[in-house]
């Protein structure tokens, strides 16, 4: 059996493997990864901590850490040279963050191309279709140790595990409609090239025009819609143990025909129940950050995402941000305000999360649900309320919530 040189770099559950590259030979069968989306390429192998068995000679790999049976899955698609950039002509820059930047560009190998331009409403983009449609596409770039010229070599780079969670997540959400689909990843340079679906606007930019142009808030039959397409993304995520740790409205993508999608998996965690392991608490942006992250808490799980959506929703029923505090501890301050105090009944334990004697306020009761979403229908209260309890144990699960009578009809 020959030997390969192999680095491997830990992240949760997976070992990800770097191998001398050669072009690697697809597996027969075409089910599992491949067989559903046709640039990832899988292979019949078996990966072990120590090593690899029977492994092609390929790019970088992905393997479960002990795993007998589990397919390699391949991260960077065909071909491998540097040509691969060529296919796409960006058109403008639509989006930067600490990650990159997020092109709007256009697939030249599709055949017909109409120029994508604003509906009146500002979140809608014509002849777009319905999921943004035609040959646009948006072309996030990532940092990543794997460069190029190593791809294209035989050197052997690995991954930022930023990259490496996104990567995988959004690989395992393929037949998930309510999560953005990946639709290619090439190297370029010091960085990584997600080609992902063009997705026109986000819930961000849909509520500021709606907040900033028209004396109108969003109708209850929209927010309900939002919420339900928001609630089935996370609960396909929470079922197969994946953590977004960023639930936030510019992270919740709106196609042409109005689909939510949640994007942006560089936070990314996976989770199992019980839960044992630790994690960053220094995640999610501040306004929709889960009490039990302000006080420090090292092990939590769906719960965070769940606060989060909470906020999401909220925000769109009092047609302002529920929580948006100016510091971590001016954002739980604006959290007990509406919860109220945290105390031994209504949140067991929380007197021993890490920080909690680091910050001290003077007690406050309950906020009415009439004042906090003001105009709202009791059922859109209730369901908001259930997901806002400070006690993640008792928060309302994404499951459930879909089946609230807020939702009902959707």
């Amino acid at each position: 059996m020959p030997h390969f040189r192999i680095r491997t770099l830990r992240d949760d559950d997976w070992l990800m493997i770097t191998v001398p590259f050669t072009e690697p030979t697809p597996h027969a069968s075409q089910s599992g990864p491949a067989g559903r989306h046709p640039h990832l390429l899988s292979y019949g192998h078996t990966a072990h901590e120590t090593g690899l068995v029977n492994a092609p000679r390929g790019a970088e790999v992905l393997a479960a850490r002990g795993s007998q049976t589990h397919a390699l899955m391949e991260i960077f698609s065909e071909p491998y040279g540097l040509d691969k950039a060529k296919r796409y002509e960006i058109i403008r820059t639509v989006g930067r963050g600490a990650f990159g930047e997020v092109f709007l560009a256009w697939d030249t190998q599709t055949k017909q191309r109409e120029a994508p331009h604003l509906r009146a409403g500002g979140y809608r983009d014509a002849g777009m279709g319905e999921e943004g449609g035609g040959g646009y596409v948006a072309l996030k770039t990532v940092a990543s140790r794997v460069s190029s010229s190593s791809m294209s070599s035989g050197g052997r780079g690995g991954l930022s595990k930023g990259l490496f969670r996104e990567l995988r997540a959004l690989q395992m959400a393929t037949e998930c409609p309510h999560i953005v689909t990946l639709l290619d990843v090439y190297p370029e340079g010091s960085n990584a090239v997600l080609v992902l679906e063009y997705m026109p606007s986000d819930l961000a930019k849909a509520s500021r025009y709606v907040l900033d142009g028209s004396p109108n808030p969003l109708e209850e039959s929209h927010i309900k819609a939002y919420t339900t397409m928001l609630l089935k993304g996370l609960a396909w995520m929470h079922a197969h143990g994946l953590l977004h740790r960023d639930i936030k409205p510019s992270n919740l993508l709106l196609s042409a025909g109005g689909v939510l999608k949640i994007a942006d998996f560089g936070q990314t965690r996976t989770h199992t129940t019980p839960q044992t392991r630790s994690y960053s608490h220094q995640v999610a942006t501040r306004w929709y950050r889960a009490p039990e992250l302000l006080y420090g808490a090292r092990r939590y799980g769906c719960a965070v995402d769940m606060w989060a959506a909470g906020a999401v929703v909220g925000e769109m029923l009092a047609s302002r941000p529920l929580f948006p505090g100016r510091s971590d501890i001016d954002q739980l301050y604006k959290i007990l305000q509406v919860t109220g105090s945290p105390t031994d009944e209504n949140w067991p334990g929380v007197k021993g999360l890490p920080d909690y004697d680091k910050v001290c306020f003077a007690e406050m009761p309950p906020q009415d649900a009439s004042v906090t979403f003001q105009g709202s229908s009791r059922e859109a209260c209730h369901l908001t309320q259930g997901m806002l309890r400070l006690d993640p144990r008792n928060r309302t699960p994404a499951l459930e919530a879909l089946q609230h009578r807020f939702n009902k009809w959707v």
